[in-house]
Parts: structure tokens; C-alpha cells; sequence
């Protein structure tokens, strides 16, 4: 990130199934586990690396 900035370049911010973080998508799947109309493994699978992305995000503009 920090020569990113010094040289003013984009940074490209991806997400796949390897690189998920295996904690969220545990806490996730038992979030989902205890609501009455629970989504599926591959939605919450999903929605966990959508969030784990918007994470990065977050975590790239604050720097």
C-alpha cells in the first residue's frame, strides 16, 4: 500500500474461496444457524466473502 501511494498506482482489492477468512465465515455460518429462515451454506459462503471484501476495502482507505 505504501508505494502504491507514494506512486500514486490503483490497488486491485479480490477476494476468492482460498483466500476467505476461515473465523468470519465460521461466525457467519452460526449467525445463520440461529435465525428462523436460515440462507443456505452457499449463500452465507458468499455473503462472507462479499463482507471479507468490503473489509479490505475499509481497511485500504484508511490507510
Amino acid at each position: 500500500m505504501q508505494l502504491a501511494v507514494k506512486y500514486d498506482k490503483p490497488v486491485r482489492i479480490g477476494i476468492n474461496g482460498g483466500s476467505l477468512d476461515k473465523e468470519l465465515l465460521v461466525h457467519n455460518m452460526k449467525k445463520n444457524s440461529e435465525i428462523s429462515t436460515p440462507l443456505s451454506s452457499r449463500e452465507v459462503f458468499i455473503d462472507s466473502m462479499v463482507e471479507s471484501c468490503l473489509l479490505s476495502v475499509k481497511k485500504a482507505e484508511e490507510f
